[in-house]
């Protein structure tokens, strides 16, 4: 598997989302100024991926963020997410978070919100911004065209052009692969996808980077949960290759087994016990176990 850099020359272009287990999947966060597609199935965690973002930057790094949201209120959200250990209140008499609270807009009214949540980033210098979401603002236009030049030229170029990372928000039906209404995917720089699936009778929860411009990315779908403190994901372990190779041989402790190996295993190479039941599997790897301790004067851990 390949390596996932991480050095101080990418992350200093980088934005940190907060997401335990997230940010070593891109090169340690978000490209800065980049729009990304957060899409994901109903309760699969997208607000919650989004808030700790938010509160991450705020609270941590001195980023001021703003959430604009079409569908939870002010309340419901502060509510919610203070269960998971997020005090946005406080956040927001200090000036370093801003929640827009809109109703549903018809295609006449988009350019005002849009001139307001520019307007609100101007004001408040946010350099983070969370759309929730961009299938109900993409609701207001009768043509799609209009909704893709929106996407691209307003919330893609002038965002970037303030030096604002942005998270769209977008709903995945289930059983649907369509992803909103089938262009964020297109024009944002990034897509990351979160997904619930039954699995002998628990909902199991899987995350995956599609792309993220400029950014090697690892292929892999990754298992992640929902707890008191948010999202955590929990990444495969990389396997990376041997660095040494050793000559030195090393005493099992057993003579005959030491002689069978020609002096001993090899210093650092792994030995497989097996046999039928009752063979002495057990016995065998104790007595390796004591035995090498009592030659070598070494320290030894043993798992059962």
């Amino acid at each position: 598997m390949e390596q996932i850099s991480t050095n101080s020359e990418l992350t200093g272009n980088r934005v940190a989302t907060g997401v335990q287990g997230f940010d070593s999947l891109v090169e340690g966060g978000f490209p800065r100024g980049d729009l990304i597609l957060l899409a994901g199935h109903p309760g699969s965690g997208k607000t919650i991926f989004s808030a700790q973002y938010l509160y991450h930057g705020a609270s941590q790094l001195g980023e001021p963020g703003i959430y604009v949201s079409f569908a939870e209120n002010r309340e419901a959200f502060l509510r919610n997410m203070k269960r998971t250990k997020m005090d946005f209140i406080k956040l927001e008499q200090q000036g370093r978070f801003k929640f827009i609270d809109l109703v549903t807009v018809k295609e006449a009214g988009v350019e005002d919100v849009l001139a307001l949540i520019l307007s609100e980033i101007d004001a408040t210098r946010a350099t983070r911004l969370v759309i929730d979401s961009f299938s109900a603002l993409a609701q207001a236009f009768t043509e799609r065209i209009n909704a893709r030049i929106v996407l691209h030229t307003i919330l893609g170029k002038m965002t970037r052009l303030r030096g604002v990372t942005t998270i769209l928000i977008s709903e995945k039906p289930v059983g649907s692969e369509l992803i909103g209404g089938g262009i964020e995917e297109f024009v944002s720089d990034g897509v990351v996808i979160l997904s619930n699936s039954p699995a002998r009778g628990y909902l199991r929860r899987k995350l995956q980077v599609i792309k993220m411009r400029g950014t090697r990315t690892r292929r892999t779908e990754v298992r992640y949960d929902i707890g008191d403190h948010g999202l955590t994901l929990y990444p495969i372990p990389e396997i990376s290759p041997v660095q040494k190779v050793y000559s030195e041989r090393i005493k099992t402790g057993i003579e005959g087994l030491d002689r069978m190996l020609g002096g001993g295993p090899f210093k650092g190479s792994i030995m497989l016990v097996t046999g039928a039941p009752g063979s002495g599997k057990t016995t065998t790897g104790t007595a390796l176990h004591c035995g090498r301790r009592q030659v070598q004067r070494e320290r030894a851990l043993r798992f059962l």
